[in-house]
């Protein structure tokens, strides 16, 4: 019994990731809706992911470190 224990959290993640997506997804074409909001969250994007890309991309021990991280997360929720 204990073996069906995995395949079944796995499909709980799976359908709660949907739903998850449909929600957001939904609450984001709401907030493209109204104007200059959704050109405005682009360029919030945009920022977040140059800040992303200096704090863990642009040296190799900050690639090797988010690897490290990554591993460690996946390890974490799928053994």
């Amino acid at each position: 019994m204990k073996s069906l224990g995995r395949p079944i959290r796995n499909l709980f993640l799976l359908i709660a990731a949907l739903v998850v997506f449909q929600l957001v997804s939904g609450i984001a074409e709401a907030l493209n809706s109204i104007p200059l909001l959704g050109n405005a969250l682009m360029l919030v994007g945009l920022a977040q992911i140059a800040v992303f890309t200096r704090h863990n991309l642009l040296r190799q021990s900050d690639r090797q470190n988010l690897r490290q991280r990554i591993n460690t997360l996946l390890d974490d929720t799928f053994g």
